[in-house]
């Protein structure tokens, strides 16, 4: 139901934009798909709990008020939420979704893809400015009348010119591609192209058997060095979770790690700042 169409698009760019500004959340990169969508993004305030929660809301109840229907729009499966540790993962994942549509067979070019995408253009031209949609939505609030998609370079490659970076993630896109085609060529496989992308059914399914049980990761890291740094810094965060967990419902004094979200958040437990949580690992 999120094949593209003017009026879904606009519900999705609407509410990207406005969760984003509502939330703190520096969006990089985002590719929608028909039944799903990829980001690469930022949580300087650790609210991306709410920001997922409120734009999957958001695009369920729009989307479902386009299509006169009022069942399950998501899957009951939780969001996949992987923590980028190096820069070179990050690069991994942002050179992996703009491409998604293409590795999908989908389009031979990912600039070419109909719905909801950025390109690395995107990091050096203004934000786009996107009207609220005129379904689901309060027409008579005056607020968010209009809100800017932005995307910004990742923290980690802000060293250097945006245009220049800009320059080499598209030429990395570039050869990616060519790889990709490549394949499929000698696969005998096409491509389905954006006329028959146009024409999906929204009512449709996929093909493919939905596998359960498939690993779900936590984070990713470019380099063994930097996945050993991730594996430590998540089991010190989980055996530091559970020691003020424990101090916490005996009454105790006790200060949750940075990156603990709903008891700091809803029960006003104590938890430690950015800053404390970096010198607690680099003394660690």
């Amino acid at each position: 139901m999120l094949t593209p169409a003017p009026l879904t698009k606009g519900v999705v760019k609407y509410c990207f934009g406005r969760a984003a500004e509502s939330y703190g959340i520096e969006l990089h990169v985002l590719q929608v798909l028909g039944n799903h969508y990829h980001a690469v993004l930022t949580d300087p305030e650790g609210r991306l709990p709410e920001f997922m929660a409120w734009v999957d809301r958001e695009i369920a109840k729009a989307c479902n008020a386009i299509f006169a229907r009022a069942e399950s729009f998501w899957s009951s499966d939780h969001y996949s939420a992987v923590r980028l540790c190096d820069a070179e993962s990050v690069f991994g994942k942002m050179l992996y979704t703009f491409v998604n549509v293409v590795q999908a067979g989908l389009v031979r070019d990912y600039i070419d893809w109909p719905g909801v995408r950025s390109t690395p253009r995107d990091w050096v031209r203004p934000p786009e400015v996107v009207r609220r949609p005129e379904v689901h939505f309060n027409q008579k609030d005056a607020r968010w009348t209009e809100v800017e998609l932005r995307f910004t370079v990742p923290p980690q490659f802000r060293d250097r010119p945006a245009e220049a970076f800009a320059g080499d993630v598209q030429r990395a896109i570039e050869e990616r591609q060519r790889e990709i085609r490549a394949r499929r060529r000698a696969a005998g496989q096409t491509f389905l192209g954006v006329e028959r992308v146009l024409k999906t059914d929204p009512m449709s399914k996929p093909l493919s058997k939905h596998v359960k049980g498939k690993l779900s990761p936590t984070f990713a890291a470019g380099t063994p060095e930097g996945q050993k740094r991730a594996r430590n810094e998540r089991a010190h965060f989980l055996a530091s979770y559970r020691e003020a967990l424990f101090k916490w419902r005996h009454g105790l004094e006790c200060l949750f790690p940075f990156g603990a979200y709903w008891l700091p958040r809803f029960a006003n437990a104590p938890c430690m700042n950015a800053a404390t949580a970096v010198a607690s690992m680099d003394s660690g």
